[in-house]
């Protein structure tokens, strides 16, 4: 994640589907992954697009990913569908979207968010005067 950190001419970044969060079908390294592309967000203010469909981030992945988001001032699109953000992960990347004003474009598809959530997303939403395209297919509610 130093190349995210330090990279001074990369704007968009596609790593969807490359398991970065699970090794042999387990949910070990999500955590990992989340924390060091949180961190590398934190300091990158090039960036603008980041995809990281289907990687099995999981709820601690998501919850670092939402602590960048409070921080991060490049990034337009994020695409976090597919990730088991869970409950947990899920509300922390609502809660984020309170608060940032550059995401236009979020993608939250298929991450076992709960039945609650619905009323938190929408409230989050209500705030959110950036984000233009959404999407919240098979959000478990």
């Amino acid at each position: 994640m130093l190349f995210i950190k330090q990279s001074k001419e990369v704007e968009a970044l596609g790593l969807s589907k490359n398991n970065l969060g699970s090794f042999g079908g387990e949910e070990i390294l999500g955590s990992d992954v989340g924390k060091a592309l949180a961190n590398a967000l934190c300091k990158n203010n090039i960036l603008t697009s980041l995809d990281l469909y289907l990687n099995h981030l999981g709820s601690e992945g998501g919850i670092a990913i939402s602590n960048a988001l409070h921080k991060n001032n490049s990034l337009i699109f994020l695409d976090l569908s597919y990730n088991g953000l869970g409950l947990l992960g899920g509300n922390a990347v609502v809660n984020a979207l309170c608060n940032n004003n550059t995401l236009t474009i979020i993608g939250l598809s298929s991450n076992e968010l709960g039945s609650n959530m619905g009323k938190a997303l929408a409230v989050a939403l209500c705030k959110n005067t950036s984000l233009t395209f959404k999407s919240f297919k098979q959000l478990s509610w």
